[in-house]
């Protein structure tokens, strides 16, 4: 990850080291170019085999020409010595704080260090009983590293889309729960619908026959009142009338 904006970047490379000499490496060695300029750095966070177990590494001291550092080699202790002519897979994960990262790192050459072809832990060549700068390989050696980064992005290109695939199959799985419970819930809520009209309607149905109920009552109420009333007057009058008869005087003349 190149951030220029931070004046760094993150990185992790697999590096398929052959061994070309008749004697057993032990070790391997790799120069950090950017820890040769006081401006630069390269710092190596964790290294490990082709199983993925750490493997033990240290910082060695390198001078070229009139440029030293005391961080200028990786020596990294193999867990088995590296027979002639056999290769083995190292990886490892680095980071750099270069402050003109983006106009240093414009070039793809060997030199100088500091161009794009030197932003990463880069292999030495075993000579007899040593290690040299010149690696003997260049193209296969650039070649290799970019094939292993190209096959890198595209394992987490394959892992990004595996992963948006079965983004995909979730949602999918989550529009069908949701079409189906609205396929079951749907009927359930028409038949709520109805009911609740069709209670509502009953009680509307019974709430006109309770007020016409009342309304009859109120007037066979009233009928019977003036029915009552009517009757008590029939029954009084007649009374009243032989009253005033038997109170007339009667004379009788001789």
């Amino acid at each position: 990850m190149i951030a220029p904006s931070r004046g760094g970047y993150e990185g992790r490379m697999a590096l398929c080291y052959q061994n070309q000499t008749s004697n057993s490496l032990p070790a391997l060695r790799l120069h950090l170019d950017p820890n040769m300029n006081p401006n630069l750095s390269l710092e190596v966070i964790s290294v490990e085999d082709e199983t993925g177990k750490p493997l033990a590494w240290s910082h060695q001291p390198l001078r070229f020409g009139n440029l030293h550092s005391d961080k200028g080699l990786l020596d990294i202790k193999l867990a088995k010595a590296l027979a002639p002519f056999r290769a083995t897979t190292v990886s490892m994960r680095f980071s750099s704080s270069d402050k003109n990262i983006g106009s240093r790192m414009v070039m793809l050459q060997d030199d100088p260090y500091q161009s794009l072809d030197g932003w990463y832990p880069k292999a030495m060549t075993a000579r007899g009983s040593g290690w040299s700068l010149d690696d003997d390989r260049p193209a296969a050696g650039a070649s290799g590293l970019i094939a292993l980064f190209v096959l890198w992005l595209q394992q987490r290109l394959n892992a990004a889309r595996k992963e948006r695939d079965e983004l995909r199959q979730r949602v999918t799985a989550l529009r069908s729960l949701g079409e189906e419970r609205a396929r079951l819930v749907a009927p359930a809520t028409q038949a709520y619908s109805r009911l609740i009209q069709k209670e509502h309607l009953e009680l509307m149905r019974l709430r006109g026959e309770v007020g016409l109920l009342r309304s009859r009552v109120k007037q066979q109420a009233s009928q019977a009142a003036t029915n009552a009333a009517q009757n008590t007057t029939s029954d009084v009058a007649p009374d009243a009338g032989r009253r005033r008869q038997t109170r007339v005087p009667v004379t009788v003349r001789l």
